[in-house]
């Protein structure tokens, strides 16, 4: 066997225990501790999208177009929040969502929206280090 075929192998192997893992979370066959299996079940599943244009192009045999898989990466932004919603209902059943835990959901769509504008050159870097400073303040 040589390395390629091995990484191909290693790469599905990955993406589909990756799905299979989110899919068990998220049925929760045992019934316990939904929100927990719901918000890690997520997570997973936002995390194994980090493999599917890899996946992908395996499977197609050519590199998959960015503007086909561009919602997907905006989705991945998502995928520490929900990690992070899922160890609060792991550690704390009873936790409730109040209207300061919207940040977190804002928070990553303002650091996407920081890396769009320096990468198109509308920002300089050391005004983009001053606004991520200010994010990781504010949190």
């Amino acid at each position: 066997m040589s390395t390629s075929e091995l990484n191909r192998f290693i790469v599905i192997l990955i993406y589909g225990s990756l799905v299979l893992l989110a899919l068990l979370k998220l049925s929760n066959p045992l019934k316990v501790n939904r929100k927990a299996n719901f918000w890690f079940g997520m997570c997973l599943f936002l995390w194994s999208s980090f493999w599917l244009d890899e996946a992908l192009s395996l499977v197609m045999k050519s590199e998959i177009q960015i503007h086909s898989i561009l919602f997907i990466q905006l989705v991945q932004f998502l995928t520490p929040v929900m990690f992070y919603f899922s160890v609060l209902f792991y550690t704390n059943p009873s936790f409730r969502f109040r209207l300061s835990d919207i940040k977190y959901f804002i928070l990553p769509g303002v650091f996407l929206i920081v890396l769009l504008l320096q990468r198109g050159e509308t920002i300089e870097s050391d005004s983009t280090f001053l606004i991520f400073l200010g994010l990781f303040i504010s949190v």
